[in-house]
């Protein structure tokens, strides 16, 4: 398994500044998965969401071999 798509939402400022952001990761099998944080308004979302995916392959790559070795 690993990511196929991953998408992003900026939500409204805060009266900090700050924004929430909303990433979503599309993975082969499970379907999306959700990340959010709240952000400085000048943070490189897509640099964070990009970043994020190979560790979330990793992850499911884990997983995926968990499940495999319980299944034996």
């Amino acid at each position: 398994m690993t990511i196929t798509s991953s998408t992003f939402a900026a939500g409204p400022a805060q009266i900090d500044s700050r924004v929430w952001i909303t990433e979503t990761h599309v993975d082969s099998v499970a379907g999306p998965l959700l990340f959010a944080y709240l952000a400085a308004n000048t943070t490189n979302a897509a640099a964070v969401m990009a970043a994020r995916v190979p560790q979330i392959n990793a992850q499911l790559a884990d997983a995926e071999f968990e499940a495999l070795l319980g299944a034996g």
